[in-house]
This record gives structure tokens, sequence and C-alpha cells, in this order.
């Protein structure tokens, strides 16, 4: 219950920080957007990799590889 009520704050003010405008003293130059879209293919490679053997459970088809052995 207590979890809940932080969440309900934290939502909110998450949102709120990132719809307000700040001055920003920085430059971005034209290959930062591929870099952090490389990042997100790598992170999502990467949980999938890990998460495999959960996923291989639950799909159909294909025996995973604890059957096997």
């Amino acid at each position: 219950m207590r979890n809940t009520y932080r969440l309900l704050f934290a939502v909110p003010v998450f949102l709120a920080v990132l719809t307000m405008e700040g001055k920003a003293n920085a430059y971005t130059d034209p290959g930062v957007g591929m870099l952090i879209w490389q990042g997100l293919a790598a992170a999502f490679l990467g949980a999938s990799f890990y998460f495999r053997k959960f996923l291989l459970r639950f799909l159909p088809g294909k025996k995973n590889d604890q059957e096997k052995q």
C-alpha cells in the first residue's frame, strides 16, 4: 500500500520533469540519434538472449535445450 502512494506521487513528478523546458548548454551532433538507436537495439537483443530460456518455455513448437538432455 505504501509503494502505491509512492508510485502515484512519482509518476506525475516524472512526467512534469519531462515536460519542463530548461536551458541546455550542450551540443549534439547528428550521430547521437544513431547511437541511441544502437544502444536500444543492443539492450533489446541482450535481454532477449538473457531471457531466452524463459521465453522458450512458453513458446509452442521446438523443444528447449533442457528437454533434450
